[in-house]
């Protein structure tokens, strides 16, 4: 397992035996949209040393903290629009039932098929699977 990325916020892995990249969020919420923005950024930059189409993505948001406002969601959404493109197929990672409403809202919304799991072995299990 390689970290690629970390801060206080998300930390960013690859699992080179399983082809699976795991973002996982912690539970220290952004002080602002701004510390988002940037967090996204770095992100990206890790995310433009792979390969494209090649490897799954697993988004682990089990320990974030809910937000749900405007600002956050088009921020999210504009981040999550660009990791599509590059893992096409993904799983998130989610620890409550309004946390998958959520995220298969945000799925809708970008007209996305990610799937959604409450349990990482059947979310792994999917992504090996592809």
């Amino acid at each position: 397992m390689r970290t690629l990325h970390a801060d206080p916020y998300v930390t960013v892995t690859l699992d080179d035996s399983t082809s699976v990249v795991r973002y996982t969020r912690s539970s220290q919420a952004y002080p602002s949209i701004a510390e988002l923005r940037a967090c996204n950024e770095k992100v990206r930059a890790a995310f433009s040393t792979l390969p494209s189409g090649k490897l799954s993505l697993l988004i682990d948001v089990q320990s974030a903290p809910p937000r749900n406002d405007d600002a956050f969601e088009a921020e999210v959404l504009e981040a999550l629009r660009l990791l599509a493109t590059q893992f096409p197929v993904r799983a998130t990672l989610v620890r409550t039932a309004v946390g998958k409403l959520q995220t298969q809202r945000l799925a809708r919304t970008r007209d996305d098929d990610v799937q959604v799991f409450s349990n990482e072995a059947e979310a792994l299990a999917y992504l090996s699977r592809r």
